[in-house]
C-alpha cells in the first residue's frame, strides 16, 4: 500500500491532468489556420517547418486527414483517445457488463 505522500502526489497528478485543456480536431485545424493567417507561414512553408508534405498539411487543414505526429508536436499537443461506456435507454450495452 502506498504511503500518504505517494497517494497525495498521485491525486495531484490526476487533478492536474483533468485541468489540461482538450481540443477537437477542428480546434487543432483552427490553430494551424491561425499560424497561416498570422502571415508567419503559408501552407508550403508551414509544412516545411513542421516536416510534413504540403499535401498532408492541406489534407489536415481541410479535414480529410486527422492531425497526427509532427503536426501535433509542432503545436505542443499530444493525441489522447478516450473510450466511454455506451448506454442505451439506461441499459448497459452487451459486452459492457
Amino acid at each position: 500500500m502506498p504511503c500518504e505522500d505517494e497517494a497525495s502526489r498521485s491525486q495531484r497528478r490526476s487533478a492536474s491532468r483533468m485541468k489540461e485543456p482538450e481540443f477537437t480536431a477542428k480546434q487543432v485545424r483552427d490553430r494551424l489556420w491561425a499560424v497561416i493567417n498570422s502571415r508567419r507561414h503559408n501552407q508550403l512553408t508551414l509544412a516545411a517547418a513542421i516536416g510534413v508534405s504540403a499535401q498532408f498539411l492541406n489534407d489536415v487543414l481541410h479535414g480529410r486527414k486527422e492531425p497526427t505526429g509532427k503536426v501535433l508536436e509542432y503545436l505542443g499537443l499530444v493525441r489522447v483517445v478516450v473510450y466511454r461506456i455506451s448506454k442505451r435507454d439506461g441499459q448497459t450495452v452487451k459486452g459492457d457488463q
